[in-house]
């Protein structure tokens, strides 16, 4: 495996003439996000109006709640068949920069393809999902022990140093298990690097490839993600971000394409 020093290196190598390409996928992945909220928040002011709303409750006075509900489901579905395939398409570009120099703007529109767009749908979807269940399980603990302090001290009242030291328990338990998480969740750091390098794997195939492989690396992993954290405070102006971000990306694509390609 590469050392962070060669990662560094060849991930500049990559980026040259390649910072444009980068700044502009970070860019979207910034707008479109923004760009479906807006117009959500739009459509439902626009069928929040009197006229509208007052016409669809004659109708049925449950009507415009379901209406609501619907337009809300379509645009968050909207949303990710239009976020899924950028985020992976953005993966794939930087893993084919890690492969050779020059770079096609096809591996970012291939997973706009209806088949590809709700591939890299269930893989976000598959992520989030087990992202999500680890930081139930992991940080609930934590989590509950804190509400059911402050639920009997509201109640019954506790002594002042008792609770301190319950609710300092509880701090220390949850931030325990937030590292617990930060962890455990690096077993998928490879998903989306496997499935830019093979998009036509099954989505179970990548994630037991990604969890294989990463065996024996999740401190490594995670390390590897703080080490540009002395870095953050220039992601506040838009210009640095441009440049953070793609060259972070570029990183892991080299670090991913050093474990995917070599074992």
């Amino acid at each position: 495996m590469l050392t962070m020093r060669e990662i560094a290196k060849r991930s500049r190598a990559c980026q040259k003439g390649a910072w444009g390409g980068g700044a502009l996928l970070s860019a979207l992945s910034v707008s479109l996000p923004l760009s479906f909220g807006i117009l959500n928040a739009t459509i439902l002011l626009l069928f929040d109006r009197p006229q509208v709303s007052g016409a669809l409750f004659s109708l049925w006075p449950r009507l415009p709640g379901i209406v609501s509900a619907c337009l809300a489901f379509s645009m968050s579905m909207f949303a990710l068949l239009a976020l899924a395939p950028l985020h992976m398409g953005s993966r794939a570009w930087y893993y084919g920069g890690a492969v050779r120099p020059t770079r096609s703007r096809k591996w970012v529109t291939y997973w706009y393809r209806p088949s590809q767009a709700f591939r890299a749908a269930h893989i976000s979807i598959s992520l989030a999902a087990r992202k999500t269940a680890w930081a139930l399980l992991l940080l609930s603990p934590g989590v509950l022990l804190g509400a059911g302090v402050l639920l009997i001290s509201s109640g019954e009242g506790l002594e002042a140093r008792l609770l301190a030291v319950l609710l300092g328990g509880a701090v220390l338990l949850t931030l325990c298990g937030l590292f617990a998480w930060l962890w455990m969740i690096q077993r998928y750091a490879l998903v989306r690097w496997i499935a830019a390098r093979y998009p036509k794997a099954g989505v179970q195939k990548i994630f037991a490839a990604a969890v294989r492989r990463m065996e024996g690396r999740y401190g490594f992993s995670l390390g590897f993600g703080l080490r540009l954290l002395p870095l953050a405070p220039l992601a506040l102006l838009i210009l640095p971000l441009l440049w953070i971000v793609p060259y972070a990306l570029q990183r892991r694509a080299v670090w991913a394409f050093s474990l995917v390609e070599d074992t």
